[in-house]
């Protein structure tokens, strides 16, 4: 209707099986992973935010577009994983007092969701790279170090 709305993510993301790792269409998992076999013990919160006037059904219909933009990370939400996803708008604000006791309320028809189904998706999927992309090395328990996305993917391209 001529406005323009806004959808993001912002997730908290420790990505499962390595090997499975997709970017940009590209397994890039499978070429960076160790030889050993890992299991999927990863885990991720997922907030989608909006300013869409969406009534708590459509919410929930969002949150399950979340896992659409995991699964495009090559995650298959294993045995191991805990994956959580929330979703909230900022439209309709209820006053604190008013004096009227029933108050008007917008909602997106659902014939017009679609696509902000996709922009979850893609918000997601791009929030979940971007979080490993910028995660620098670390060294974990007994010395472990692991890379950091950005390095890995450097080593790939030398």
């Amino acid at each position: 209707d001529g406005t323009e709305y806004t959808v993001g993510a912002l997730v908290m993301s420790n990505f499962g099986g390595m090997r499975d790792l997709v970017v940009a269409g590209r397994n890039v998992g499978a070429e960076i992973a160790d030889a050993i076999e890992e299991r999927d013990r990863g885990s991720i919160i997922m907030i989608l935010a909006t300013d869409l006037p969406l009534n708590e059904r459509q919410l929930r219909r969002l949150c399950r577009r979340a896992g659409v933009g995991l699964a495009r990370t090559g995650s298959y939400m294993g045995n191991g994983s805990g994956d959580i996803a929330i979703a909230f708008t900022t439209a309709n604000r209820v006053p604190h007092y008013s004096d009227c006791a029933v108050l008007d309320r917008k909602m997106l028809h659902d014939d017009s969701i679609d696509t902000v189904f996709r922009a979850a998706a893609e918000s997601v999927e791009e929030a979940i790279i971007s979080s490993m992309y910028h995660a620098p090395t670390f060294t974990g328990r007994a010395g472990t170090v692991k890379l950091g996305l950005r390095e890995e993917l450097d080593k790939l391209s030398h």
